[in-house]
């Protein structure tokens, strides 16, 4: 974990090259991402990095951009998660409570992740769906990698990629409302 974690930071770079040289030469119509776990701290920075350094990678623009699980700092994340609107069509957070691999993480960096219910990480700009059902074919029972796992999310992604529907317009999400703001929640 530790190694991962440094190996992460240190991508970052190549990260964000690779994403401005992807989107720009793919011949693409869109370019969709889809980041998992540590992943999301490698894209978060290069997203960043992007918006910062705007001159630098203009026309840069992504369709959908899908945080699955994201293992980053809830704080810096919504420090900088400001940059995901900027470049891409939708961004979508999914998080989960079941989450074992994000409780560890908290428990060992000593901080709420963005991916892990309680609290709600909630971004302006950024659809948070909250996926509150256990996963049912996980194989290591630690519910990571719910979002691929199961045909739910994997179909709201599916219909996020065809149609950029916002999240009421969605099959089996509803609206929550938290004190800092509103969120969705997602039926099985």
């Amino acid at each position: 974990y530790v190694a991962d974690s440094t190996s992460i930071e240190a991508s970052e770079w190549a990260i964000t090259e690779f994403l401005a040289k992807f989107a720009k030469d793919s011949g693409a119509e869109q370019v969709h991402v889809l980041a998992h776990s540590m992943g999301n701290r490698g894209l978060l920075r290069a997203m960043d990095r992007m918006v910062t350094h705007a001159a630098e990678y203009s026309g840069v623009k992504f369709g959908q951009i899908f945080l699955a699980a994201p293992d980053v700092d809830a704080t810096v994340f919504n420090q900088l998660a400001a940059a995901y609107p900027r470049v891409s069509e939708r961004t979508t957070l999914y998080i989960a409570s079941a989450d074992k691999a994000l409780q560890a993480s908290t428990w060992l960096n000593g901080f709420p992740r963005a991916g892990l219910h309680p609290p709600v990480t909630i971004v302006e700009g950024i659809d948070t769906v909250y996926v509150p059902f256990a996963n049912l074919m996980s194989t290591f029972e630690l519910d990571h990698s719910y979002f691929a796992e199961g045909g739910t999310v994997l179909n709201d992604m599916f219909d996020l990629v065809r149609t950029n529907r916002a999240p009421g317009d969605r099959q089996r999400i509803t609206q929550k409302t938290t004190t800092t703001g509103v969120y969705w929640e997602m039926a099985p």
